[in-house]
């Protein structure tokens, strides 16, 4: 008796594991409606995952294998802006942030800022590369 379901044990389990090795899964991978043939993470750098979708889809028999369709919806952050320009009127050299951060003041008198793009700009024979300019005029 005990031969028996001893025998009778690993025959399902042979057929439990021959069937799990039957069905595959295969996973597509979609990125903002462009498929990533061999999907691995990093096409994932520097985006942020606003949705993410799996939709299962299992074949009939006798194979059962699986589909699983990821769509995956990304947004970039927006790149940083660049820190503007820092200038002291009527002279010609340009300030870094940190000589700028040093003025005291009570040595400004006033401060003038200028966004990109604007008219400004073009008037006073500036450099227009898509930064504002922060122009300070000092106490005397």
């Amino acid at each position: 008796m005990k031969k028996y379901i001893f025998t009778i044990t690993f025959a399902l389990l042979g057929i439990t594991s021959s069937m799990a090795s039957k069905a595959d899964t295969l996973r597509i991978y979609s990125i903002d409606g462009e498929r990533i043939p061999n999907f691995t993470g990093k096409e994932l750098i520097g985006k942020t995952i606003k949705n993410y979708q799996v939709n299962t889809n299992v074949l009939p028999a006798p194979k059962r294998d699986v589909i699983e369709i990821h769509i995956i919806t990304t947004t970039t952050p927006p790149a940083p802006k660049p820190d503007p320009h820092y200038l002291i009127k009527g002279r010609e050299q340009e300030l870094t942030k940190e000589e700028f951060n040093k003025i005291s003041p009570s040595k400004i008198r006033a401060i003038e800022i200028l966004k990109e793009g604007t008219k400004a700009i073009q008037e006073r024979g500036l450099k227009e590369d898509g930064r504002s300019y922060i122009i300070v005029t000092l106490e005397k």
